[in-house]
């Protein structure tokens, strides 16, 4: 919660899970599944294209900052950007 504060978050959107109720305010939550599929789906695009996310017996990263990174690099070329982008970047 620290971490999305720094954003000055208007609405939180989860699912009916019942801990994010303990840690959101309820005038911030949005409790529905509806909003909730694209990030999920963005979640999952993340784990396809970073290996670093599946299993720790296989690929793992033990550094917060290669984690965030790694995260900051899929948003500016996957998310907010095209491959193209980061193609371009090999020259």
């Amino acid at each position: 919660m620290d971490r999305l504060c720094q954003w000055h978050t208007e609405i939180y959107c989860t699912d009916y899970w019942d801990a994010y109720g303990m840690e959101i305010a309820p005038e911030k939550h949005v409790i529905t599944k509806r909003e909730t599929t694209a990030m999920e789906r963005n979640n999952g695009r993340q784990r396809h294209w970073l290996g670093r996310f599946h299993r720790r017996t296989v690929i793992v990263s033990r550094s917060i900052e290669m984690v965030n990174l790694s995260i900051a690099l899929f948003a500016r070329y996957r998310v907010n950007g095209t491959i193209d982008d980061l193609l371009s970047l090999l020259g």
